[in-house]
């Protein structure tokens, strides 16, 4: 009995569409540069030697934040019109991504974060020595 509502439970959760997001690869989360994960456990003064960094100091807190990439691109209006051509909602559309990596106190990077628009630019390039790229 047990079993069968379980299996019922499943099937219904995958049937569905729920399941998708966990049993489909297509729909994992993909990094757009992945080799740059390879970067942590590395001393952050390597990455800083090879690229210039923006750094965000948190103070007291026991991390602090690197940036390759931190910028909200401006990517036009989304206007809305009425039936004779009279503007009703103009709504700036904004393309917002920050690519950084969080290390420690010690300078020891422990995560690597890519989040929102990323650009198409290939920060693998700048770290061929430090990491194994994969095609």
């Amino acid at each position: 009995m047990y079993n069968k509502a379980l299996t019922l439970i499943i099937s219904a959760f995958i049937l569905s569409g729920c399941g998708n997001r966990i049993l489909n690869p297509q729909f994992s989360f993909e990094y757009r540069n992945p080799a740059l994960t390879q970067l942590i456990g590395k001393h952050i003064s390597l990455v800083q030697e090879r690229i210039s960094l923006h750094k965000i100091d948190t103070s007291g807190l026991l991390y602090n934040y690197y940036y390759l990439y931190k910028d909200c691109d401006y990517m036009g209006d989304y206007i809305t019109y009425n039936g004779y051509d009279v503007i009703l909602k103009r709504q700036p559309i904004y393309h917002c991504g920050e690519i950084y990596f969080a290390s420690d106190k010690d300078g020891i990077i422990t995560n690597y974060i890519e989040k929102g628009y990323i650009p198409t630019k290939n920060y693998q390039t700048y770290f061929k020595d430090l990491i194994i790229i994969e095609n």
